[in-house]
Formats: C-alpha cells, sequence, structure tokens
C-alpha cells in the first residue's frame, strides 16, 4: 500500500511524486515503476510491519471503486510494459476483466460489472484523473412575483 514508503529525497526530485491523474488505485506501483526507471533500487520487505486504519473513500461505491482500479490498472499495464507485455494487456482486457464482469453479474451485481466496464472505456479513451459525474438538470425557478 503506499501508505508506507521510505523514500530518498533524491529519487523524488528526479521522478515525481504521485502521478496526479491516477486517484485511489495503482498511483504507488507507478511511482515504483517510475524510481525503478530512473535507475533506483525499489525493494519489498515482506517482514515489516505497518498498521492501515481502512479506508472508506469508496468503500460505499464498490462499482465507482472497479471503475477507477480497472482504467488505472489498465494503464500501469501499458504505461510500465507489466509482465509479458502486450500479452498481458491482452489477458487482462479478453480474461480477468470479463470473468469478474460475469462472476458480479451472478452474484446478481450488475452495477459491479457495470463500474468495470466504465473502467475499460476510460482507459481506451484516455480519461484519467477525477471522474466528473454528470449532475442534473437544475429544475427552473419559478419568477418572481412582484408587489404592485
Amino acid at each position: 500500500t503506499g501508505c508506507g514508503f521510505l523514500l530518498r529525497c533524491e529519487a523524488l526530485k528526479k521522478t515525481g511524486f504521485f502521478k496526479e491523474d491516477l486517484v485511489f488505485y495503482s498511483e504507488d506501483a507507478e511511482l515504483c515503476y517510475r524510481i525503478r526507471e530512473s535507475g533506483y533500487r525499489v525493494v519489498y520487505v515482506p517482514a515489516a510491519k505497518m498498521w492501515h486504519k481502512v479506508g472508506t473513500t469508496l468503500a460505499k461505491n464498490r462499482s465507482l471503486q472497479l471503475r477507477y482500479s480497472t482504467r488505472n490498472g489498465l494503464y500501469l499495464i501499458q504505461r510500465h510494459r507489466v509482465g509479458w507485455y502486450p500479452l498481458s494487456l491482452w489477458v487482462h482486457l479478453l480474461a480477468v476483466s470479463p470473468f469478474k464482469m460475469l462472476v458480479f453479474a451472478l452474484m446478481l451485481r450488475g452495477q459491479n460489472s457495470v463500474g468495470i466496464w466504465q473502467g475499460i472505456k476510460d482507459w481506451r479513451q484516455g480519461r484519467f484523473g477525477w471522474l466528473k459525474e454528470p449532475t442534473p438538470p437544475r429544475a427552473a425557478k419559478p419568477p418572481r412575483r412582484s408587489n404592485p
């Protein structure tokens, strides 16, 4: 998790901080890839202990959570050529995501499947950062009465 990093200041100065377009998911992994690409070592220490209070930012909106995580995961695979790229990207698009969508549909949680689909669409269209949901139109205000 991105809540527990020990970094050299010079590494951050060279690579920059978190990518602001990747809100909520994959921004920590993306930073690690950039640090490694800049010539620094990234080390995982499994014996390290950290307590992370459960995040509740998107806990109440699972479909939005899946939208962000799908979109950002695809970005990470594509941008940093994760795994056996491009095979890893195609496997994610043609097997992993459809399987998750099917499981959610079978569990009668279709909105979660829609969230994954929207994440794929956002990634394809290059839509990153905070999602701006359309706002419903406001009702017209009644005309003001004038007192004679």
